[in-house]
């Protein structure tokens, strides 16, 4: 939902950034710090123009180190696919329109470098270098020639990580993340409900539409999972599928292919649905989704059917990790009453604070940028 304070703008109207800055003239620009085309291209102009550039850099949780080849061959596959993950059902299907739309995503990039005076020869090195960081992906976390003009942090591991790495001090500020503030919010004022039945979130995290599992494997995941508990007597399930954008008609099918009667929900916050289980089933992997559960002091099961990389929150013993089928209905019995000692810890580390005041200490940087720069 777009408030009367906001307004979307279609980039495919514009041939480069430049022409973005030239029409929108904006105060600052929004732009994650790395080498992602879109980024780059909004962030590069806009420090040409002499705007200020605010970027998030994420949480070590969501780093992606030691899935290089994983990663390199998810995208190399999907290069090649007819359908991009937020196609509808009756969407053309084109050739490589996955690879199209990254190359279409490139050559904005390039001529966003041609706008503001870049010759060829460097165009062509850059070029070059963010296809070796493409080819490296899940290698480094940290380049420093991506830097922008403030950088807000989620956490002081963060702040140390890029200070030690070149960044100038003056450029980061660690704000915590304004995504958890609602749920801090809302979890210091929760209900318990008690039930006679084992109430269970299916939350399938978008590793598929991020690249980072297959189509079959995400399909195979998906039903194992609903088929392994469907029958059991002393369980609800309901499904929330995150986030909101993921294609609800792709994950209607195959829940129909199941069992049509189970709950399939795409809006609303997924902590609402969260305090009102027993325990969450999802994939395993680096999600808000985890971390709202965690928060929550909500037991998790994590599904990796397929050998995938763990990731930090099972391999810090606050997600149980189910990698037999056969075994997801044990678990949860066992895991029903389940505390963690290691929430309160983990929080604290990663998280900065847990007041809810996220937003406001990121909005007084914004605040601060925009007045400085005028």
């Amino acid at each position: 939902k777009i408030s009367e304070n906001e307004r979307v703008i279609d980039v495919r109207n514009f041939n480069n950034f430049s022409e973005i800055i030239k029409n929108e003239k904006p105060d600052l620009v929004y732009a994650a710090a790395t080498f992602s085309f879109m980024d780059y291209a909004a962030s590069i102009s806009a420090k040409y123009n002499k705007i200020p550039v605010l970027s998030r850099w994420y949480n070590p949780l969501e780093d992606n180190s030691g899935r290089q080849n994983e990663l390199i061959k998810s995208y190399a596959k999907r290069f090649f696919e007819k359908t991009t993950s937020s196609d509808e059902e009756n969407d053309s299907k084109i050739i490589m329109k996955r690879g199209r739309f990254f190359m279409y995503k490139y050559w904005f990039l390039m001529k966003t470098l041609k706008s503001i005076g870049i010759k060829f020869p460097r165009r062509f090195m850059i070029s070059c270098k963010i296809l070796n960081y493409f080819l490296s992906m899940g290698k480094k976390r940290v380049l420093p020639e991506f830097a922008n003009t403030m950088h807000w942090l989620e956490n002081e591991l963060v702040y140390n990580e890029l200070h030690d790495a070149g960044y100038e001090k003056q450029s980061l500020v660690v704000t915590g993340n304004p995504i958890y503030d609602n749920s801090f919010k809302k979890i210091k004022n929760k209900i318990e409900i008690k039930s006679e039945k084992i109430k269970i979130l299916f939350a399938p995290i978008a590793l598929y539409e991020h690249g980072l599992m297959t189509k079959e494997h995400n399909e195979t995941t998906f039903k194992t999972i609903l088929q392994s508990i469907i029958s059991e007597k002393n369980i609800e399930i309901k499904i929330k599928i995150h986030p909101t954008t993921q294609n609800l008609e792709y994950y209607q099918k195959l829940t129909r292919e199941i069992n049509g009667s189970i709950p399939l929900i795409q809006n609303g916050h997924i902590l609402d649905y969260i305090l009102k289980s027993d325990i969450l089933i999802t994939y395993t992997g680096n999600s808000s989704v985890h971390v709202n559960a965690l928060i929550s002091e909500k037991p998790i099961i994590a599904c990796n059917f397929f050998n995938k990389e763990s990731g930090t929150y099972v391999n810090q013993n606050l997600v149980n990790e189910c990698t037999k089928a056969k075994e997801l209905k044990k678990m949860i019995y066992e895991n029903k009453n389940f505390q963690n000692k290691n929430i309160e810890k983990f929080i604290t580390k990663y998280f900065y604070k847990n007041d809810g005041k996220s937003t406001e200490r990121l909005c007084d940087v914004i605040v601060k940028m925009i007045s400085n720069d005028k």
